[in-house]
């Protein structure tokens, strides 16, 4: 197993922290040579450091499967699957985002102040440093389980929806925050799109791999019974649908207040709506435009039934929610965000604020959590077999 290609792919990974501190202590060294200061110099050389560490990685994973082929004997025409490769460069960035977070708070130093000077400024903000901590802790558990699991001939897909959809939020609230926020937007922005154009390819792929309606004849009574039942007599559906009522108007109202609505909301509550990197208001438009759609439709997928779109998306709207209020709540009483920004100390501040952004991370979780355990809800197989019966 210590030479799985799992363990293969985690082990290159990790060399991220040599390749930082080598870099860093070579850029930021006074008496460095000038060959590799004049290297190192400019937005695109940066930029171009970061797409052969990538390259590397997936090197490392393609020559790793290899040796282990040539190891185990196993038919050289033996494909590996493209998520190795995926993940494999996910794993890389998880290490330098984690490095990045680090940094940033001072719990270590000399790795990525180079980077952050030359590259992705805008990574400072708090905003930045949490979305670092959460890629390199959040994520990377999610690719640890996902390696191994296709290492072992587990489905990996509800996992991977819920990993597509923490990331391509965090991507959706980031690049434009980035572009409109007050920081320049240097060569290295172009490192960001592999992390776009993998997780909508992922995205798709999962999406496909909807397993079909299988025989159910053993179950088909009870199945029947329990998928069929009125909303009245559900009333843990009911409470699920007042919680997307209650998101959607939440949702709502913070969305016009991000727009410069009830001035007294932002100045009592929750001033981080204010801060000047746009990433709050931009995360509050991302609920505006696209969650209450969802919120909408899910409480129409709770009362039809049947709706085999919702177990699915019930998963990537958790990631989603997950990663959106880690990195609002922790900027929201970071140190890098300005006192005046920050959460204000008053108790009723406090539980306003708590109460709304809890119930938005925690809540997603345990909607999708119960979707998955009564996934029968949601196959349209049970359809027919309702029609049938009457």
């Amino acid at each position: 197993m210590l030479s799985s290609p799992p363990t293969i792919v985690l082990g290159a990974s990790l060399l991220g922290i040599p390749i930082a501190y080598i870099l860093n202590t070579l850029k930021m060294k006074p008496n460095t040579h000038d060959m590799f200061t004049n290297f190192t110099d400019g937005d695109n050389t940066v930029m171009m450091l970061g797409f052969l560490s990538l390259g590397l990685m997936v090197l490392l994973t393609y020559l790793g499967f290899k040796l282990t082929k040539i190891r185990d004997k196993r038919p050289s025409s033996q494909i590996i699957d493209p998520l190795f490769f995926v993940f494999s460069i996910c794993c890389f960035s998880s290490v330098v985002d984690l490095l990045i977070g680090l940094e940033n708070d001072g719990v270590i130093s000399g790795f990525v102040a180079f980077y952050l000077n030359d590259g992705e400024p805008y990574l400072r903000t708090a905003h930045g440093t949490c979305i670092c901590y959460w890629d390199g802790t959040g994520h990377y558990i999610m690719y640890i389980y996902m390696l191994y699991s296709l290492f072992s001939g587990k489905s990996i897909r509800n996992c991977g929806l819920y990993w597509v959809g923490s990331i391509v939020h965090s991507l959706v609230v980031f690049l434009p925050g980035n572009v409109a926020g007050p920081y320049p937007v240097k060569a290295s922005f172009l490192l960001n799109v592999p992390f776009v154009v993998v997780p909508i390819w992922s995205a798709v792929r999962f999406l496909q791999e909807r397993p079909t309606a299988k025989n159910i004849s053993a179950k088909r009574a009870e199945v029947r019974m329990e998928t069929y039942q009125s909303i009245w007599t559900r009333p843990l559906d009911i409470l699920i649908c007042f919680y997307f009522i209650a998101a959607t108007v939440v949702s709502f109202f913070r969305g016009f207040v991000a727009l410069g609505c009830c001035k007294w909301y932002v100045e009592d509550y929750e001033p981080y709506l204010n801060d000047p990197v746009l990433y709050p208001k931009l995360q509050m438009f991302v609920y505006l435009f696209y969650f209450i759609p969802y919120y909408i439709m899910s409480i129409y997928g709770v009362i039809r039934q049947g709706c085999c779109w919702m177990n699915d998306w019930s998963i990537i709207h958790a990631g989603a929610a997950a990663q959106a209020q880690v990195a609002f709540i922790g900027s929201s009483i970071h140190h890098s965000t300005p006192i005046e920004y920050r959460l204000p100390q008053t108790y009723q501040a406090q539980c306003v604020f708590w109460v709304i952004n809890l119930s938005l991370l925690i809540i997603p979780q345990f909607i999708a959590y119960k979707f998955m355990k009564r996934s029968s809800l949601f196959n349209q197989d049970k359809i027919s077999m309702k029609n049938k019966a009457y």
